[in-house]
């Protein structure tokens, strides 16, 4: 089940800064040690506090930090590319590069699974497929780097493993794929998508909502990390828009909505009666509906009317 953004309490705010002052607390102690081995640098509080998103990764931080206190875990242990660090950080680079290999891997099955056409993104030369196969790639030889390289790999690999990086990715997706959508306010039916995309809470569904759908990925020519969306044509005119809302089952779900409204004797707004008239084809106009329903609720009444009349007898 995906998750959403922590709530923080105040149990989980002492329990991280406990968390961190024992850490810097042993971290000044290998300091003063005079250890021959890189020692890893101290925590900020507030600098944790502000990037941890989920439930499980403040628990991923708070328990790396504490498996620091574990016997040995200050011991010297050279890596194959020459890099003296500590047991700790170097049992921490495990633990992160099979998080973050196992994320990777799974990004990378979804990229080779194919639309409908039969044609998948890794088919059709994905740039997002060798930025995460270089990634992969990049952090499996981390035991073998040195010095620049070494630390470059491993701050990615903090980043990948030990950060819900799917929920954070999917996070600023979303807030620049809504963002990006603005453009399109004054076009007809701009309502009706709002409604549908707003209804996804969760960052991580909306994500998948977009990239699942053919219909919301030909609106962007591609989104890129770092450098937000690049619009289509979709967006750019209104019959395109229509048809976009027709093929993602918008215009139907209206449809139903307002039929119901009107199945409740609910007044409806004139703007929902044109919206009938512009989206759903098979109606020739919105009176037309009227008609039908109200002819439906006079056959309702007659026959009510009969019954009473029957039973009355």
């Amino acid at each position: 089940m995906a998750q959403g953004l922590i709530k923080w309490n105040r149990g989980d705010y002492v329990r991280l800064g406990r968390a961190v002052a024992a850490f810097n607390k042993k971290i000044r102690e290998l300091e003063d040690t005079g250890i021959e081995a890189r020692v890893p640098e101290q925590q900020e509080y507030t600098k944790l506090k502000e990037n941890i998103k989920t439930r499980s990764e403040l628990k991923r931080v708070i328990n790396s930090m504490r498996r620091i206190m574990n016997a040995g875990q200050d011991e010297v242990f050279e890596t194959e590319g020459g890099e003296c660090i500590t047991v700790w950080e170097h049992n921490e680079n495990i633990i992160n590069k099979r998080q973050a290999t196992r994320m990777i891997n799974a990004k990378i099955k979804e990229l080779n699974k194919p639309f409908s056409q039969g044609h998948s993104k890794a088919d059709m030369g994905s740039v997002e497929l060798r930025a995460w196969t270089a990634q992969l790639h990049s952090i499996r030889k981390i035991e073998k780097e040195k010095g620049f390289n070494y630390m470059r790999t491993k701050l990615r690999l903090d980043i990948l493993g030990r950060n819900d990086y799917d929920f954070v990715k999917s996070l600023i997706f979303q807030e620049n794929f809504m963002k990006a959508m603005e453009s399109a306010k004054n076009l007809e039916g701009y309502d009706l998508l709002m409604r549908k995309l707003k209804r996804y809470k969760n960052p991580v569904s909306f994500y998948k909502l977009i990239q699942n759908s053919e219909t919301f990925m030909n609106v962007f020519m591609y989104y890129k990390e770092g450098s937000g969306v690049m619009f289509g044509d979709f967006m750019t005119e209104q019959e395109r828009f229509n048809d976009g809302l027709e093929n993602l089952g918008i215009v139907e779900e209206e449809k139903r909505r307002i039929l119901r409204s009107l199945d409740r004797n609910e007044k409806l707004p004139k703007s929902e009666k044109q919206m009938l008239v512009r989206f759903a084809k098979e109606i020739e106009t919105a009176d037309d509906l009227f008609d039908y329903k109200e002819s439906e609720r006079k056959i309702k009444k007659r026959n009510r009317i009969k019954k009473g009349k029957k039973k009355n007898m």
